[in-house]
């Protein structure tokens, strides 16, 4: 989204019904690019990460019970830098991984990935990203397929998390 030639006009629109619904109370979940929308609608940026993630990884988190260190599958090349009011939740050495706002949930990560998602990413051209970055894309379905397990239950907890926060407000 620092490159607003490259995404497009449309994401003015997405940035502006991101900025209504946080008026409103509405809860947002955003993972990935939509992670970046909700840190940019509010004041935020989204910038180049110093290096792309694209492979499993774990995450440093304050809070387990919403997100679990891992595994989350990363595919991006860019970062959230946090708007005014912010609470990063988790992190690794490349950029923050979650954070909350006031209404909203963002993540770096893919909690809905699963390994056929993985594979058609790969037949889809992401294997040139991945040998580009040192990934090897064989590898990957196999690896995804092990993790799956454990991804789906951290998703589900993060989701869980996330409707139980949005519950305890409409409280």
């Amino acid at each position: 989204m620092y490159d607003r030639t490259a995404v497009g006009s449309w994401i003015e629109g997405e940035l502006s019904l991101l900025r209504e619904a946080d008026r409103l109370g509405v809860p947002v979940l955003g993972a990935c690019f939509g992670a970046r929308a909700l840190t940019t609608a509010p004041g935020g940026r989204a910038e180049a990460s110093p290096r792309p993630e694209i492979d499993w990884v774990e995450v440093a988190t304050d809070d387990p019970s919403l997100v679990g260190p891992g595994p989350w599958f990363q595919r991006h090349f860019d970062r959230c830098v946090l708007p005014p009011g912010a609470k990063e939740v988790a992190r690794n050495e490349v950029c923050v991984q979650a954070f909350r706002t006031e209404t909203g949930l963002g993540v770096q990560f893919h909690p809905e990935i699963t390994t056929a998602m993985v594979r058609g990413w790969i037949e889809a051209g992401g294997a040139e990203q991945c040998v580009r970055h040192g990934v090897d894309p064989g590898e990957l379905p196999a690896r995804s397929r092990a993790m799956e397990p454990m991804a789906r239950t951290n998703a589900r907890r993060l989701a869980d998390g996330f409707l139980g926060r949005t519950a305890d407000r409409a409280g």
